[in-house]
């Protein structure tokens, strides 16, 4: 599995980090979350689908490899 930010859609919000702190973090200089750990063990992915319900833009994405 895959955390994805789509930086196209993304507006800064912070929700992500708030819910999952262990997966993203703000990039102050871009003013947007960043995923800092994107390949995803299963005991993460809980943590994981709850940051992308929470994204009020849905830049957020999970995909299976």
């Amino acid at each position: 599995m895959k955390l994805i930010v789509d930086e196209s859609r993304c507006s800064g919000y912070g929700c992500c980090v708030l819910t999952a702190p262990e997966l993203f973090e703000l990039d102050a200089a871009k003013d947007m979350a960043r995923v800092i750990n994107s390949h995803l063990l299963d005991e993460l992915r809980s943590n994981a689908e709850a940051a992308v319900r929470s994204c009020p833009v849905k830049a957020i994405t999970i995909t299976d490899l």
